[in-house]
């Protein structure tokens, strides 16, 4: 989608909780739309205000602010749905459901500045379409025989 965005002349600001994937895809986005001054990014933890506030402050700073926000920050368990503690299913929980960016609510401050309008794009896995037998409530115990 960075890449499309790039294309039709945007600026696209890739945030990404791993610098070394930030500075991955903004090398092959450069070299593959020749837009490198088009091209920021930041490293965001998607589960910390603070962190998304300040790339929120960083992208408008570079951008002079943004129109469109593409949600994809999600995730599940490494370990089958029936063997993950109530920990680890509390974060993905969070991680998918609850954004501190605020995308799930439908108001995302720096959409919402001056009267600008913007977009938000959500993006789901293929596992909300067709779940894995092995993750999320669809998965059933092993029948012993």
């Amino acid at each position: 989608m960075a890449e499309a965005f790039l294309q039709a002349g945007a600026r696209v600001s890739l945030w990404d909780i791993d610098q070394k994937a930030v500075d991955e895809a903004k090398a092959r986005l450069a070299k593959a739309t020749g837009a490198a001054d088009r091209i920021d990014g930041a490293v965001v933890d998607a589960m910390s205000e603070a962190s998304v506030e300040t790339a929120v402050a960083a992208t408008e700073k570079r951008f002079g602010g943004f129109d469109v926000l593409v949600n994809t920050a999600g995730g599940t368990g490494a370990e089958p749905f029936v063997e993950t503690d109530m920990a680890q299913f509390e974060f993905v929980l969070k991680l998918t459901w609850w954004r501190p960016d605020g995308a799930d609510q439908g108001r995302v401050p720096a959409l919402d500045r001056e009267g600008r309008e913007g977009a938000i794009i959500n993006m789901a896995s293929m596992g909300s379409y067709i779940p894995s037998r092995e993750s999320g409530p669809t998965t059933r115990p092993r029948r012993r025989s």
